[in-house]
């Protein structure tokens, strides 16, 4: 029996120590893309500086921008994404703020009067405060792990704002042309 325990322990430990290892630090592979495409000659290179989120102005089409603004005001697929851009803003700030101590703090009063056999009374007050402090070391990445999801998460929310907007603005500024023409 005994030198299956020490053994087993061995084991569990290496095991265990792995698990700690896990950590990502979020670097990405380097991918050696070719210097230009196939067929790549003609197309406008894409600049994240160019503003395209209201393309549709470029029409110089007054309706069509009446309809596009009215259409991406009243879409329930824009305020679903704007709640969910919300909701991961919140979940953000909720993981960012497990990086920080906790105080949780309490304080209660009560007042009791109690009537006697001989006309008397007894009172009494009770008074008592309570504050309680906590913070988890942050030993192996945990926090700030789930802090860089959740933001990573509030980037895909906006991402998926923002395509649910060009989604919307395109398919109306579609069904507008083919109602023109």
């Amino acid at each position: 029996m005994k030198p299956a325990r020490f053994f087993l322990f061995p084991c569990v430990a290496l095991v265990g120590l792995s698990s700690c290892g896990v950590q990502s630090n979020g670097s990405q592979a380097n991918l050696k893309l070719p210097a230009s495409w196939k067929n790549a000659g003609g197309f406008p290179v894409a600049s994240p500086d160019r503003d395209l989120s209201r393309w549709w102005g470029r029409f110089n089409d007054p309706t069509l921008n009446r309809v596009i603004s009215i259409s991406l005001e009243s879409s329930p697929d824009i305020k679903t994404a704007t709640a969910r851009v919300r909701e991961a803003r919140a979940n953000r700030d909720a993981a960012f703020s497990s990086l920080f101590p906790n105080l949780t703090g309490g304080a209660s009063t009560s007042s009791r009067r109690n009537h006697t056999e001989n006309n008397g009374t007894v009172s009494s007050n009770s008074y008592s405060a309570g504050l309680d402090a906590s913070w988890e070391v942050d030993l192996f990445g945990k926090n700030r792990s789930g802090v860089e999801t959740a933001a990573a998460n509030l980037g895909a929310a906006g991402e998926n704002l923002h395509s649910v907007h060009a989604a919307l603005a395109a398919e109306v500024a579609t069904v507008y042309t083919t109602l023109r023409t």
